[in-house]
């Protein structure tokens, strides 16, 4: 058996566990991460958000006196 068709061999057998491991790590490590984060991104933008209108609001409603 020569190299090119061991190098074959080798990476038909492992090409389904590696592939199997890189989605497991995708779906229970790196997608509900990724999500998280995102989660608090929003949360803080909403936040600051929020505290703009209401002091914008505010000074508006000082100024309108």
């Amino acid at each position: 058996m020569d190299v090119d068709a061991l190098t074959v061999r080798i990476v038909e057998a492992v090409r389904e566990p590696v592939q199997e491991s890189f989605r497991g790590y995708f779906k229970e490590l790196l997608i509900p991460s990724f999500e998280a984060s995102c989660q608090k991104m929003f949360q803080q933008i909403s936040n600051n958000f929020d505290n703009g209108l209401h002091r914008s609001k505010s000074l508006f409603a000082f100024f309108s006196y």
